[in-house]
């Protein structure tokens, strides 16, 4: 979740946490420690596969 979060970051997401010239990493580390961002659970098997194979092929 963090590392997914910090390609959102680094390809111009706003982050939601002061970032004060962090690094990407540390700043989704500490978002996802406040709780500012989680994940959504996909019931569909097939689609999180697809959305896999896309993360992994970028």
């Amino acid at each position: 979740m963090v590392a997914k979060r910090a390609k959102q970051l680094l390809k111009g997401a706003e982050a939601t946490v002061s970032t004060r010239s962090n690094k990407y990493i540390v700043s989704s580390l500490r978002e996802v420690a406040m709780g500012n961002v989680g994940y959504q659970e996909s019931l569909d098997a097939n689609e999180a596969i697809r959305q896999i194979e896309k993360d992994l092929n970028k």
